[in-house]
């Protein structure tokens, strides 16, 4: 069976999907495989509850800061809950600018997408503002929709080619269309506007850390010399690690931007500080759990006097199954803990 959603393989009678979490109940036809996947995006992710869970007192308080909405308001319209939650998430972009939808459900944000073109049809001079279009660009984001995002992101920066958050949005769009060095091109305009906010400081440095592989297929086929190989391979990582600690500079409670810098660090002390930095802030973050188990995983390797792996040390291994299994038990469809754990079971199995 394959998810409607996402689109990739899952076993027959699944409950939910093993590698996007959708709810698979209902689905007993198979479809294609080849559907577009919308790739893990990476901006702040809103907390569910803060639509989903939305009560009058708090639609009312916001209504009464924002200009657009207040002959709405003053008319006493009578809002459907969906309507409720749309509002809010258009607060929320106007007032940071930007706004992730990924774990959305898709037929939620379809319908949040319909209500928005209603709206701006019967209140045409919505379209005047800039917030106006980077909702329906977040909508787009968060569908997957990305040729579209990149349409609409393009149209809002003629409109504002100031827009900080315009420029850092077309960087993530064309993050998840592998556009990398477009992407970077975006955050670099979006820092010459504002060197302040740390989240374009912050992709940029995981996008350099994304050329890498593609430096070593170069070297591997024979492309580029071993020194060229090296010497763009350090040029890289410098460079991501200072746009790294300039995220870090501005804030120290970037959990994304500490679990990067684990792994560009070449010191293992560095590295579990850095993990441990990042658990701080979050104690429940996959992404963090995940990456303590990785570390975990590398101090398990036994090298031998030519440094290659010559065993593995079965303790260790089991502590980095005790982090995955960490993030398994907030997600148990998480797929990148899935594979980790799996990996390391096979290892445990094969030693004598």
């Amino acid at each position: 069976m394959y998810c409607p959603k996402c689109g990739k393989e899952n076993s027959e009678g699944a409950r939910f999907c093993m590698h996007c979490g959708a709810d698979l109940s209902g689905y007993k036809v198979e479809i294609s495989p080849n559907i577009s996947v919308s790739p893990y995006i990476t901006v702040p992710m809103m907390d569910k509850e803060q639509i989903s869970l939305l009560v009058e007192d708090t639609l009312s308080k916001a209504l009464e800061k924002t200009p657009v909405f207040k002959d709405i308001q003053g008319k006493k319209a009578e809002f459907t809950l969906e309507e409720k939650q749309v509002i809010d998430v258009f607060l929320k972009v106007e007032e940071g600018g930007y706004v992730s939808l990924s774990k959305y459900d898709p037929q939620t944000l379809e319908r949040c997408a319909d209500f928005f073109d209603e709206l701006s049809e019967k209140r045409p001079e919505i379209k005047s503002g800039e917030w106006f279009w980077h909702a329906k660009g977040s909508i787009l984001l968060g569908l997957g929709k990305h040729g579209e995002a990149l349409e609409w992101w393009d149209k809002l920066l003629d409109r504002y080619p100031l827009s900080y958050a315009g420029w850092f949005n077309k960087g993530v769009v064309l993050e998840h269309l592998n556009r990398y060095d477009e992407a970077i091109r975006c955050f670099d305009k979006a820092l010459e506007i504002n060197q302040k906010i740390d989240d374009a400081w912050t992709e940029k440095g995981f996008l350099l850390g994304k050329k890498l592989p593609k430096l070593t297929e170069k070297l591997l086929e024979h492309k580029i010399s071993a020194e060229e190989y090296e010497s763009k391979r350090l040029k890289l990582m410098r460079e991501a690690k200072r746009c790294i600690n300039k995220a870090l500079e501005r804030n120290q409670k970037n959990e994304r931007a500490w679990v990067l810098k684990s792994i560009l660090e070449s010191d293992k002390n560095e590295r579990m500080r850095c993990i441990n930095n990042a658990l701080e802030i979050n104690s429940k973050s996959l992404d963090t759990l995940c990456r303590m188990g990785e570390e975990k995983y590398l101090s398990a390797m036994v090298f031998g006097e030519t440094n290659f792996i010559v065993g593995w040390d079965r303790g260790i291994l089991w502590e980095a199954i005790e982090w995955f299994d960490k993030a398994l038990k907030i997600d148990p469809y998480y797929t990148e803990a899935l594979k980790r754990k799996e990996n390391i079971l096979k290892i445990l199995k094969e030693l004598p």
